[in-house]
């Protein structure tokens, strides 16, 4: 299986390496990128237009979530993971100037953060806010690997369950051989919901439980008192592979070890950026280095850096829209967004895939996905020859990236027609 961050994720134990490793291999994956937008809004920016076709709307997320979460990756992980966790002074290593007498602009080994002069933060607040933008990405990986299909079961995101559950800090209370149970003390907001504390106790299904520490999977029982940890909740649809029946849904829990205290957290999350200068609180105001993040969705292991980006080339050459040059023109509609999701269609998911051309005839293409599984494709002769007159012709071994429309109803389909296939791109 190709050596990626999602399977780094999976396949790591905690043999002492520390962070400093991860976050060197991880940087190193990153390509460069732009955005305004923080984790939490990118997730709650959900104005959409009414008519606005469901599918389109599915894409955009995608592509907001693979260039917003990515980045935040980009700027923490190399801001925060082994020189605050390993014991260095951060204090001796930040520095603070007054831009204008509007905000304060703190540096830190090479990364720039602001925030408004009305508002104060200490050092550690400034290390804890890195720390938290850190695990968002990690947990979105975390995510996308845990679907990753293994030992015969594969999870499905549900793009139609809409309701975001925001993460939440606490303290380890106890361990036993069947639940982590955790003082909830603290909910990470937004400008939706901003942040707010709490006091509640939470006890956690160890089946239902996946655990790390400094980037690195652990055993939920290596879970120990005491420790503040960061959750987040995520709903999937369970499905047994090849079983032809419908996936149930399952709550799944990522817990995250955190090295700052409850308090710095606090402090770090005060809430989004204000409306003036003066008035906003931490952020970064250049975001560099992201990477395009695959949804697998319950899918063959995709490629996590060819996912969704520009640098292939497009088996369909015309398009309806100038802002999609790389989808298939014939795609079916995936139904129309509205507000009420109980009266959109539930049962069009968009899954993703990778692999090499097997087999080329004149009406479709058969690829073999990194797990075996063989993928066949509709693909015209007459699309081939379009394809032709601006590419090399297409051949066995040929690397193929694939998405498709699939239904919830028959996850075990790896045969779509062409008003099925969104995109098809070679690398």
């Amino acid at each position: 299986m190709k050596d990626t961050i999602e399977t780094r994720i999976i396949d790591s134990q905690p043999l002492g390496r520390g962070n400093k490793e991860f976050v060197t291999r991880t940087i190193n994956a990153v390509k460069r990128a732009k955005t305004s937008e923080t984790f939490g809004e990118v997730l709650r920016n959900r104005e959409v237009n009414q008519k606005e076709k469901l599918f389109m709307r599915f894409v955009k997320v995608h592509r907001a979530l693979a260039a917003g979460i990515a980045v935040l990756m980009a700027l923490s992980l190399s801001f925060t993971g082994y020189a605050y966790a390993s014991g260095t002074n951060p204090v001796a290593l930040i520095r603070k100037l007054i831009n204008s007498g509007k905000t304060v602009e703190v540096e830190y080994e090479g990364h720039t953060f602001q925030y408004g002069s009305k508002h104060s933060y200490s050092d550690a607040a400034i290390t804890a806010y890195a720390e938290l933008n850190t695990v968002a990405d990690l947990h979105f990986r975390a995510s996308n690997a845990f679907q990753i299909p293994k030992d015969g079961i594969e999870y499905v995101s549900d793009p139609y369950n809409t309701k975001y559950v925001y993460p939440w800090v606490g303290t380890i209370e106890s361990v036993n051989a069947q639940t982590v149970r955790i003082h909830k003390q603290y909910i990470v907001g937004d400008k939706v919901e901003p942040s707010k504390q709490v006091d509640e106790y939470i006890e956690l299904p160890k089946e239902r439980l996946n655990s790390y520490k400094q980037g690195e999977i652990i055993d939920s029982s290596a879970l120990t008192s005491g420790s503040v940890v960061i959750v987040y909740q995520d709903a999937y649809l369970e499905h047994r592979i090849g079983s032809s029946s419908k996936p149930t849904s399952i709550t799944q829990y990522f817990v995250f070890g955190l090295t700052h205290d409850i308090a710095s957290i606090q402090e770090a999350a005060q809430g989004a950026k204000g409306e003036s200068d003066e008035a906003t609180t931490i952020f970064e105001p250049s975001w560099g280095g992201a990477t395009n993040i695959c949804l697998n969705n319950g899918a063959d292991l995709c490629d996590v850096d060819k996912q969704g980006s520009t640098n292939g080339e497009s088996l369909y050459v015309f398009t309806k829209s100038p802002n999609q040059p790389y989808n298939n023109p014939d795609v079916i509609p995936f139904g129309e967004a509205v507000l009420d999701s109980s009266r959109a269609a539930k049962d069009l998911i968009i899954r993703n895939t990778h692999g090499k051309i097997t087999n080329i005839t004149n009406s479709s293409i058969v690829i073999k996905s990194s797990s075996g599984t063989l993928w066949t494709l509709d693909y015209s002769l007459s699309n081939q020859q379009s394809f032709n007159k601006n590419h090399k012709p297409l051949s066995v071994g040929d690397n193929l990236v694939v998405s498709v429309v699939g239904s919830l109803n028959d996850l075990d389909n790896r045969h779509f027609d062409n008003q099925h296939i969104y995109v098809m791109q070679r690398y």
